[in-house]
């Protein structure tokens, strides 16, 4: 699976590079070329991304030649990580390929929740817990635990995604409440997770629900 990734993402490096001579002699701004870059080759990536699992040599080497068209071949005067940063830090917001692929992983949780098709059956059995309706809400130990274990590459790294954003946003203050109840490292009260069905029958599944 990793040379699938790799080899996919070889032949689109190259469309990059062909954009990158195209657009070497046009003499653009840093600006311009960040334009360049958010606009005409990042969205060339977006399938592969999307689809494959990901291989972290082959997103590396992918910023690598974005830096390269950036900095005409020359060593970096700013780090990708600073350019990705947003306007508010006095940066150009470029887009993190890393980042990207993490954000494309999440984007599967919404299909996975409001699709019923024999593709997302195939996919919750490669879940961590059976009920795959209150996977979502682990909170964010729980998660990374469980996909820890997964066989599935793909599956492994949405889970992976959505632990990692939801330890980013932990502390915004609104987070606990959303917690389910059940599978959550939070809740050791077992009145409540010896009941799991009572509650989830009343629509309580959430710490927020208790309140």
């Amino acid at each position: 699976m990793k040379d699938i990734f790799s080899d996919n993402l070889h032949e689109k490096a190259q469309e990059l590079k062909r954009l990158g001579k195209l657009y070497k002699s046009k003499s653009l701004s840093l600006v311009g070329k960040v334009t360049v870059i958010k606009t005409l080759m990042i969205p060339k990536l977006i399938h592969i991304l999307s689809v494959i699992p990901s291989e972290e040599k082959a997103i590396y080497n992918t910023e690598k030649l974005i830096l390269d068209f950036l900095w005409d071949g020359k060593p970096p005067k700013i780090s990708y990580n600073q350019l990705s940063e947003t306007y508010e830090h006095g940066s150009l917001k470029l887009t993190s390929v890393k980042t990207l692929v993490k954000a494309l992983r999440i984007s599967w949780i919404k299909r996975l929740i409001t699709s019923d098709g024999l593709w997302q059956s195939l996919a919750n059995n490669f879940m961590p817990v059976e009920n795959t309706s209150l996977l979502w809400g682990l909170n964010p130990e729980s998660f990374l635990v469980s996909s820890k274990n997964m066989k599935n590459k793909f599956c492994q790294e949405v889970v992976t995604a959505w632990g990692e954003y939801k330890i980013a946003i932990e502390h915004t203050g609104s987070f606990l409440g959303y917690t389910f109840l059940f599978f959550s490292t939070y809740v050791h009260n077992r009145n409540i997770l010896y009941r799991e069905t009572d509650f989830i029958s009343h629509n309580c599944t959430r710490i927020s629900d208790l309140l």
